[in-house]
């Protein structure tokens, strides 16, 4: 269970589950810290934190150089210039870091969008996608996974959340890996133009640090989250002391 949605609709739905009804439930599993520390206080049984599921795939998206130059031939990448994959679903701000960014970076925009990137990259596999970032220097995104990816090839990334719940995805994994200069809210400035303004500056802050990141860590201590609902699917499949009808995530 989880609770992508404004804080009215997710107070709402943490008061639904305080009724009897989901005392039912064997496994009651949320992806962001504040809806289970609510829940926590609501219920009298244990609220697990899930893992991702692309972040149990991480290994399977690393892919080796010949992949990574294979991507970068497919759609003229070159090493002239410092390559910013931008992965924003607002195609106004989009617009605008490319205005921006287009003289000094070779801007690559992952929406069907001729007027902000130098070269398309649009309608990818997830692997080609995920190799996309990997070739990248840079990425700026407003997506889950545009974060998680670039966590699993440790590219630089700035993630931009709309709200400062901290319960969407985005902002809940980094504030609980303390990466919150990674981190920018639209709620923070009045306008689109500061808010361009700030990633801009951000951008340009960490590639001239050229600092070498490592996420590997994180993925580590995210797996462990998993074992928990592993070991209660082997309970029930191997003791048959649950139903698996009683589970929700």
């Amino acid at each position: 269970m989880m609770c992508p949605w404004g804080e009215p609709l997710a107070l709402k739905l943490i008061a639904l589950m305080s009724c009897p009804y989901i005392s039912g439930f064997s496994y009651v599993g949320v992806r962001d810290e504040v809806t289970r520390r609510e829940l926590l206080n609501q219920l009298k049984t244990e609220i697990y934190s899930n893992c991702d599921p692309t972040i149990l795939g991480a290994d399977m998206f690393r892919k080796g150089k010949d992949e990574i130059e294979g991507i970068k031939k497919k759609i003229g990448l070159t090493e002239e210039k410092p390559v910013i994959a931008i992965m924003i679903s607002d195609s106004a701000i989009s617009r605008h870091l490319y205005r921006m960014l287009r003289n000094e970076n070779m801007v690559v925009c992952t929406y069907e969008m001729a007027d902000a990137t130098d070269v398309m990259a649009f309608a990818f596999s997830p692997f080609e996608w995920s190799n996309l970032i990997a070739a990248a220097d840079m990425v700026i995104t407003d997506l889950f996974h545009g974060t998680i990816f670039s966590m699993i090839h440790n590219i630089p990334f700035i993630s931009i959340e709309k709200e400062k719940s901290q319960r969407g995805k985005i902002s809940n994994i980094l504030v609980e890996y303390n990466l919150l200069e990674n981190l920018i809210c639209k709620e923070d400035y009045k306008n689109s133009s500061s808010l361009v303004l700030e990633i801009y500056t951000k951008c340009r802050w960490i590639l001239e640090s050229k600092e070498q990141v490592d996420y590997s860590s994180i993925f580590d201590k995210e797996r462990i989250k998993s074992k928990t609902f592993y070991t209660f699917l082997d309970r029930i499949i191997y003791g048959g002391s649950e139903d698996t009808s009683n589970v929700m995530l």
